[in-house]
C-alpha cells in the first residue's frame, strides 16, 4: 500500500528529559510542544518547547508557565500534577485538567478549578487564561480529557463515570457545562473515534471495552466488550494511553500486561464496531505502545529500547522489527507527530550512550 513503509527504519527519536515531566502533547499545526509536570516548585507544571523544521527541539525555547490552578503555587497542599494537554487548533485554545496530590485540600478552595481554559498567540504559546470551571461531579477527580472540534466537546474521564463539557463557537466551555454519559467509566486508558462516534476504554477486568454514543452526547446506545485475561494490568501505569484506534485500518490496539506483554490487535466494522476475535503478537516486554499509522509503523517501548515495526495494509505488524537502544532514565510519556516523524519522549534523564 502507498505510504506504508517497506522496512522498519530507526525512529527519530526527540528526548524532553526532566523528572517533572509527565504527559506530552504536539500543537497539530504549530511547531510547538507541550509538557504537563508534576511536583514542579511553585506548581509550574506546564512547560512549552519551540521546534524547528525538522521537529527538534530549539535551543533555549524552554518557557516555564504560571499556575493557572491555585491561588498559592507555593502551598504543597495545593500541589498537583497535569494530565495530557487537549488542543483545539481552528480556536487557538489549550485546556488543561489537574491531578491533585491532596483532593480534599485543593478542591477546599472554591477557586480552584478541575479544568482551565488557556488562549494561544499566533505561535502557539499560552496567552492567557480565559476560563477555568468544575464539572460539578463529585465521584473523584478527573483523569484525563480530549478534545473534539466536530462535536465541540471536551471529553472528560473520572475513574468511575465518563462525560464531556460543552464548548461554544470560540472554545469555551458553556453555562451548561457538563453532561455525563450514563453506564460509560472504570476505566484508565481510553481512546475516541470521533467519525465514528465511539469511545474505546480499558475498564479493570477486561481486555476493551466499545461505546457507541449518542448523536447528543447524552448516552451511549450500544455497548461491546471483549474479555481477555489481562489481571497484570494497574492503574497508574506509566506510560499511559496504550490504546490505540485506526479508522484507516479498521483496527483497535491495546498492550496487555499478563500472561505476557502481548499488542492486542481487534478488527472493527466499517461502523467501529468489534467483529471477530483479537489477534495477539509478541512485542518483547514493552511499557508502552504509539503509532504511526500515516507511515504504518508501531513503536514498542520498555525503559532500555525501542522496537520499531512495520504494519501491513491490513493494519497488522509484519517486520523484525528495528531495535534502538535507550538509556535515559525513566519513561513517563512518548507521543507520536506524523507530519514530521518524529517520536517525542519524556524522560527522567538525559541520553547517553550505552
Amino acid at each position: 500500500m502507498p505510504g506504508l513503509a517497506a522496512t522498519a527504519p530507526t525512529p527519530p527519536i526527540v528526548f524532553v528529559p526532566s523528572p517533572q515531566a509527565y504527559a506530552l502533547a504536539k500543537h497539530p499545526t504549530l511547531p510547538v510542544l507541550y509538557v504537563g509536570c508534576s511536583a514542579v516548585p511553585e506548581s509550574k507544571n506546564l512547560i512549552t518547547f519551540r521546534l524547528d523544521a525538522e521537529g527538534k527541539l530549539l535551543a533555549d525555547s524552554r518557557r516555564d508557565w504560571p499556575d493557572w490552578f491555585t491561588t498559592d503555587g507555593k502551598n504543597r497542599d495545593f500541589a498537583y500534577q497535569l494530565w495530557q494537554p487537549a488542543i483545539w487548533a481552528e480556536k487557538g485554545m489549550l485546556y488543561l485538567t489537574a491531578a491533585p496530590s491532596y483532593a480534599d485540600k485543593f478542591y477546599g478552595v472554591t477557586n480552584h478549578p478541575e479544568f482551565v481554559a488557556i488562549s494561544l498567540d499566533a505561535e502557539g504559546q499560552p496567552a492567557k487564561r480565559v476560563a477555568g470551571w468544575r464539572s460539578g461531579e463529585p465521584r473523584g477527580t478527573p483523569m484525563g480529557i480530549r478534545c473534539d472540534p466536530a462535536t465541540r466537546r471536551l471529553y472528560v474521564n473520572y475513574y468511575y463515570v465518563f462525560g464531556w463539557c460543552a464548548l461554544d463557537e470560540k472554545g469555551l466551555p458553556t453555562a451548561n457545562r457538563f453532561q455525563l454519559i450514563p453506564g460509560i467509566g472504570n476505566f484508565w486508558d481510553w481512546t475516541l473515534a470521533s467519525e465514528w462516534h465511539r469511545c474505546f476504554g480499558m475498564p479493570g477486568g477486561m481486555n476493551a471495552s466499545m461505546y457507541h454514543l449518542a448523536a447528543d452526547g447524552n448516552t451511549a446506545l450500544t455497548c461491546q466488550n471483549i474479555a481477555a485475561e489481562n489481571q497484570g494490568y494497574i492503574a497508574g501505569h506509566v506510560p499511559r494511553d496504550n490504546i490505540e484506534v485506526s479508522t484507516r485500518f479498521r483496527k483497535l490496539y491495546m498492550l496487555r500486561f499478563y500472561p505476557q506483554q502481548q499488542l492486542v490487535v481487534c478488527s472493527l466494522t466499517s461502523e467501529g464496531r468489534f467483529t471477530g476475535l483479537p489477534r495477539f503478537f509478541e512485542v518483547g516486554p514493552a511499557r508502552a505502545i504509539r503509532f504511526n499509522f500515516k507511515a504504518g509503523l508501531l513503536y514498542a517501548i520498555s525503559k532500555e529500547w525501542v522496537k520499531t515495526f512495520t504494519v501491513d495494509e491490513h493494519g497488522y505488524p509484519t517486520s523484525t522489527p528495528t531495535t534502538t537502544t535507550l538509556s535515559c532514565g525513566d519513561i513517563h510519556d512518548i507521543v507520536v507527530d506524523e507530519t514530521t516523524g518524529k517520536l517525542y519522549v519524556a524522560c527522567t534523564l538525559p541520553p547517553t550512550q550505552k
